[in-house]
């Protein structure tokens, strides 16, 4: 279930308008998350420990897109250990060919992560893996589509068998270093299943300081745009 957008617009303008205050901002925060309260969909879930996330475990994933965030994290992931086989256009930056050379060099069940840009891109992404992946595979949308967008996605990957989990990623160009703080929605099991990625991903610490399961699919992608409101007032 999701809120009416014009009603999500409107409390995301409330957090982020030119005058914005941080009551206001913890105000219009506190009013979206009772609204989704309300239906059912929690916007925090549980934080697992370190020691139940699998920590040590190495992964071979692929990942799609390796612009300066993507490249960066398949580096981070390589430096714990991973296995990452990385596509992008640009043959300069990519490990293979194309999505069917990325899928192929993959052992079954698959992992591959999303990390391009929202809208088009992501769509034309995600309906590619679709044809080229198979049932047991799981999908990672990193990149920053909105949280309404999550549901078709996964009904299409669905469809076929593919599990698909949504990822709010914040950390820029520091991430690679420092860590990205990460922000998922999906079933359980997918989440257990792809913990070793997060934990490499996240910043050392705490796993609460840099990683949450949100809630159901889209409740990744909606923590990360509450996140970005709430970033963008404070800088204005």
């Amino acid at each position: 279930d999701a809120l009416d957008r014009t009603e999500v617009d409107r409390l995301m303008s409330a957090a982020t308008g030119p005058q914005v205050t941080l009551p206001q901002i913890r105000q219009a925060m506190e009013r979206l998350q009772d609204a989704y309260r309300e239906r059912g969909v929690a916007l925090a879930g549980i934080v697992l420990p370190r020691q139940d996330l699998g920590e040590g475990t190495v992964m071979q994933l692929g990942l799609v897109g390796l612009g300066k965030m993507g490249f960066n994290m398949r580096e981070r992931l390589r430096r714990g250990g991973h296995e990452v086989i990385g596509y992008d256009p640009r043959p300069e930056v990519s490990d293979v060919e194309s999505l069917a050379a990325l899928a192929a060099a993959l052992p079954a069940p698959r992992v591959v992560w999303v990390m391009v840009p929202s809208g088009p891109i992501t769509d034309d992404t995600i309906r590619e893996l679709a044809d080229v992946l198979g049932p047991g595979d799981l999908v990672i949308d990193g990149g920053n589509s909105r949280f309404t967008e999550d549901g078709p996605h996964a009904k299409l990957l669905a469809d076929k068998g593919i599990a698909f989990m949504d990822a709010g990623v914040s950390g820029g160009v520091w991430g690679l270093e420092e860590g990205y703080g990460l922000m998922v929605g999906g079933a359980d099991a997918d989440v257990a299943r792809a913990m070793p990625i997060f934990e490499t991903l996240r910043p050392p610490g705490e796993p609460a300081d840099g990683f949450v399961h949100a809630g159901p699919v889209g409740a990744g992608h909606y923590a990360k745009m509450v996140h970005n409101g709430i970033e963008y007032g404070l800088m204005t």
